[in-house]
């Protein structure tokens, strides 16, 4: 079924919210209901709620929806932003550089800060302060939930999510080793904190675009990241060196995706552009906040070519990794795995049994996601489409 006026609709809505001058217009005959499950399902449902008098035709219960996500992003930045100050304050009394990464920087310059939703808080530090790390925030009654090599995890419950990066990481060899000397370039962000620092706008922007074409590749985007490119565009982009920007860019075979990601945002937010007949608009739109387990895994398909013997190895590699999940993702769900890694095999049927017993029609979606045809065809085209389809970016 289309739904085109409802995602029209939609942007709509962002635009009345987050420009100064945009006068909502008024339209009949809405499916409300899909309305606010895609809204939800890219975690935007907070921003309409922020609409100052309620659109005609808006059905009261779907409203009430919007104002309690509203409500709720208000209560999670008030939580965020204290834990975020704690954090920082004790990691100067251990002396550990940090710097805030991604959302927890672009949230101020939305018109409030609550509308950029964030999951957690991502914050860069020196790997030689891992021990340092883990020690301050224990003190401030967080736990160790998963350590990796690119950053540790840490909870508090019952909502806080931390991560805490060792480096700028972005699957992209040369922005990774652009980034590997970021402090030697970050500025002291806070006078009364030494200890935190910032990145300049132009390297923030290439660690957003980067870190933007990551999801792109392993899963999808969606309309909250399209909102970030369009409040750096409104706030910040004017006092970037565009040069510096586009050479590295160039350099990352990222010009292209940057180029096409800005032209999507202009034809999103185009009262008069026809969404239906952009398949690549229609891409991101399906993919949700952070993408989906069908795109990762059609990517993972085509890293190795379109070929149908090669598709055909992949699919199959694939479907064995769905089955059968490595040791240290199984470790995550069966503790005894941890301390008896030879009942693996025990694991995988225990896992296989329980998906069986909650829902065996998702179980078996899930089992055919990398043998959908359509769907691997429509990831491949649409990484071609934003120039992420070749093999030294993928």
């Amino acid at each position: 079924m289309n739904k085109t006026r409802e995602h029209k609709y939609i942007f709509k809505m962002l635009k009345a919210v987050l420009s100064n001058n945009y006068t909502l217009t008024v339209e009949k005959d809405l499916d409300w209901n899909y309305i606010y499950k895609l809204c939800k399902f890219h975690q935007i449902d907070n921003i309409i709620g922020y609409i100052s008098n309620k659109p005609e035709y808006m059905p009261e219960d779907i409203y009430k929806k919007f104002q309690l996500a509203k409500q709720k992003g208000m209560v999670r930045e008030i939580n965020q932003y204290y834990e975020l100050q704690m954090i920082q304050k004790k990691f100067a009394e251990y002396g550990i550089e940090n710097m805030p990464l991604k959302g927890s920087i672009l949230k101020k310059y939305y018109p409030s800060p609550d509308m950029r939703f964030l999951t957690d808080l991502d914050i860069l530090f020196k790997d030689k302060k891992t021990e340092l790390v883990k020690q301050a925030l224990l003190e401030i009654d967080y736990q160790v939930y998963v350590t990796g090599d690119h950053h540790d995890v840490y909870i508090k419950e019952p909502y806080m999510t931390v991560e805490m990066h060792r480096k700028c990481y972005n699957d992209n060899d040369s922005l990774d080793i652009l980034f590997d000397n970021i402090w030697q370039r970050c500025t002291k962000a806070n006078k009364d904190n030494e200890y935190t620092y910032e990145m300049s706008i132009d390297d923030f922007y290439l660690y957003m675009v980067g870190h933007m074409a990551k999801h792109f590749k392993f899963g999808g985007i969606g309309i909250r990241m399209l909102l970030d490119f369009m409040i750096f565009e409104n706030r910040l982009e004017k006092d970037c060196n565009r040069s510096y920007i586009e050479f590295n860019l160039d350099k990352a075979g990222l010009l292209q995706f940057e180029k096409e990601i800005k032209e999507i945002l202009k034809k999103c937010l185009d009262d008069n552009y026809q969404l239906e007949n952009d398949d690549l608009i229609n891409y991101i739109i399906n993919s949700g906040a952070y993408g989906t387990t069908q795109n990762s895994l059609n990517n993972e398909i085509l890293k190795d070519g379109n070929t149908t013997n090669k598709i055909i190895k992949n699919r199959v590699k694939i479907l064995f990794e769905i089955v059968f999940p490595c040791l240290n993702n199984m470790k995550e769900k069966y503790s005894y795995v941890n301390h008896f890694p030879f009942l693996l095999p025990i694991a995988w049927i225990h896992r296989g049994i329980a998906k069986i017993m909650d829902d065996k029609s998702e179980f078996i979606k899930i089992i055919k996601r990398p043998f959908n045809k359509h769907k691997i065809s429509e990831t491949g085209e649409a990484l071609k489409k934003v120039g992420l389809d070749k093999d030294e970016i993928l």
